[in-house]
C-alpha cells in the first residue's frame, strides 16, 4: 500500500504476493480486505493514484494484514494460457472473498456497474446490519433493497446495469439471483452463509441440506426450499477443463455442514439392499458385538431408506470435510462369521465402514464406525431446533464434532455468546483445552472469531 498507483498483476514478481488457501480461518474479516472500486479508464483502474490514496487513508486506522484488489491480483490482459485459466478460477471465487474479507469501497460517482452492484449486494445480503451507508454507497444499497422487493432482472434492466465484459452479465446475474432468494427464504445469516460456500465452490450437481428442507440445482438453476421452487439464471456448466479434473459430482472443496454433493456410491447402496438376503437377528447381534470395539458402534440402528439415506448421506459427507475423498461399497452374501451385508467406506489416511444388514423381519439395520453416530446426533439436532441445548450438551457436541464441521462450531459459539457472553465461551474453550489439549483450543479460538466479543 505504498505505491502511488495501484500495481498491476506482474508473472515476474509473484515472490511479492501472499498465498492464502480460499477457506475458513484464512480468509477472514479481521486480517484480510476485498476492495470494491470502479474501472476509470481501460487501461487503468486508478491511473491518476486517486483511489489509491483514499484506500488508504481508510485502512489507515483498520488492523489488516493482506488486501485483495482485482487489478493487482487477477492476470490482466493480455494473458498467457496458464494465467487465464487462473483468472477464470479465481473469477468464480470473487464471491466468497467478498463474503468473507473485509470490505472497502471507493465509487467517484454512481455508474450502474452489475460488478459493483454484486459486490454491495453480498456485503449488504450475507451480513448482520447495521451498515455504514456513505454517499457513494447509498445508491447502490436502494438498488439492492429493488432487487429484494423487485426481482433482479427487472432491477438490472430499470436501471442499465452493465458489465464491461458482457459476457459476465449472466454469471453476476445468476450471483444476485442467488443471494436474493436465500435472502428471502434463509433467515439466519450463518446458514446463509454456509449455503453461499457450498454454492460457489466449483462443483457440479446438486446440494441437499437436510436440515433447512433445502435442495439446490446449480446447473438446471433451482432452488428448492420446502418444496417451493425457485428459479435463477444457471451459473454453472459442465466445462472440459473441470471435467478432465473431477468427476462431475466430485467436491473440489468441502461444501457447508449438513449439505450434500450427490454420492453415487449411496444410492447404489440403497439400490443394493432389494436383493439383500435377511440375515438371522442374533448373527446381526453378534456381528455388531464384535465390530463394537474396533469401529466404536454405539448402537443397530432400524432405519427405512429414506432415513438410511439421508444419514448415509449426511456421515459420508462429513467423512469428506474430514478428508477422507475416497469411497467404495463392498457386499458379501453371509457366511459363518457374518450375516449378508452391504458395506460403504470412507477412505483417506484413515478408515470408516458403515454396514447395512437386514432382520428377518425385512427392516434395514446400519452400524459402522462412531462418525455414524456423530452425524445422527446433528441431524436429530438440526430437525428439533427449538429444543434449547444446555451448555453441557453443547460441549459434548464440540468434542463429538470436532474441527470438521466450521459453521456448526460457529454456530455453537454464537449459541454460547447469547446464553451468558464471553465468560461463558471463555468457560466452554477452557472445557475443550482441558478435555482435548491446546491445538484442538486454538482451532475452536479460528473457528469462534468474530463471533460476540470473542478475541
Amino acid at each position: 500500500m505504498n505505491q502511488s498507483r495501484l500495481a498491476k498483476w506482474d508473472s515476474n514478481c509473484l515472490d511479492t504476493y501472499i498465498l492464502l488457501p480460499l477457506d475458513y480461518g484464512f480468509v477472514n474479516n479481521r486480517d484480510c480486505f476485498f476492495i470494491s472500486h470502479f474501472w476509470r479508464t481501460r487501461s487503468h483502474p486508478d491511473p491518476e493514484g486517486i483511489d489509491m490514496s483514499l484506500f488508504r487513508d481508510d485502512l489507515r486506522d483498520q488492523q489488516w494484514s493482506y488486501v485483495w484488489i482485482d487489478w493487482t491480483c487477477l492476470p490482466q490482459a493480455p494473458r498467457s494460457k496458464e494465467e487465464d485459466r487462473y483468472f477464470r478460477k479465481m473469477l468464480r471465487s470473487i464471491p466468497l472473498l467478498v463474503q468473507d474479507c473485509g470490505f472497502g469501497w471507493r465509487f467517484p460517482t454512481f455508474e450502474a456497474r452489475a460488478w459493483v452492484l454484486f459486490e454491495v449486494a453480498t456485503f449488504l445480503l450475507n451480513h448482520k446490519p447495521p451498515f455504514p451507508i456513505t454517499d457513494d454507497l447509498e445508491t447502490f444499497f436502494i438498488h439492492v433493497n429493488e432487487m429484494v422487493r423487485d426481482g433482479v432482472q427487472p432491477t438490472l434492466k430499470k436501471h442499465g446495469y452493465q458489465c464491461t465484459n458482457q459476457s459476465d452479465l449472466s454469471l453476476v446475474t445468476g450471483w444476485m439471483e442467488i443471494l436474493v432468494i436465500l435472502f428471502k427464504t434463509v433467515p439466519n445469516v450463518r446458514d446463509r452463509q454456509e449455503i453461499i460456500d457450498a454454492i460457489y465452490a466449483p462443483v457440479a450437481g446438486s446440494l441437499k441440506h437436510f436440515g433447512l428442507n433445502l435442495e439446490i440445482d446449480k446447473s438446471a438453476g433451482t432452488i428448492t426450499i420446502d418444496g417451493t421452487i425457485h428459479k435463477f439464471t444457471p451459473i454453472y456448466q459442465l466445462t472440459r477443463e473441470t471435467s478432465e479434473q473431477q468427476p462431475p459430482n466430485s467436491a473440489l472443496q468441502p461444501p457447508l455442514p449438513g449439505s450434500l454433493v450427490k454420492i453415487a456410491e449411496i444410492d447404489k447402496a440403497i439400490a443394493a439392499t432389494d436383493s439383500l438376503a435377511s440375515g438371522i437377528d442374533s448373527d446381526i447381534q453378534a456381528d455388531f458385538d464384535y465390530l463394537s470395539g474396533p469401529w466404536g458402534c454405539e448402537e443397530l440402528l432400524v432405519l427405512d431408506k429414506a432415513a438410511l439415506s439421508e444419514l448415509l448421506y449426511k456421515v459420508l459427507q462429513d467423512d469428506q470435510t474430514a478428508g477422507l475423498r475416497s469411497r467404495s461399497m463392498d457386499t458379501h452374501k453371509g457366511d459363518k462369521q457374518h450375516p449378508p451385508y452391504v458395506q460403504l467406506n470412507s477412505i483417506g489416511k484413515t478408515f470408516r465402514p458403515y454396514r447395512i444388514t437386514k432382520r428377518q423381519d425385512g427392516r434395514l439395520v446400519l452400524y459402522g464406525h462412531e462418525a455414524l453416530y456423530r452425524a445422527k446426533r446433528a441431524l436429530d439436532r438440526a430437525k428439533n431446533p427449538s429444543v434449547t441445548p444446555s451448555t453441557a450438551d453443547l460441549i459434548t457436541e464440540l468434542i463429538d464434532i470436532g474441527s470438521e464441521l466450521q459453521g456448526r462450531v460457529r454456530s455453537i459459539g454464537s449459541m454460547l455468546n447469547d446464553a451468558g457472553g464471553m465468560m461463558l465461551m471463555q468457560q466452554v474453550h477452557k472445557a475443550i483445552r482441558d478435555r482435548l489439549g491446546v491445538s484442538r483450543a486454538r482451532e475452536l479460538e479460528y473457528a469462534w472469531d468474530g463471533v460476540g466479543d470473542w478475541l
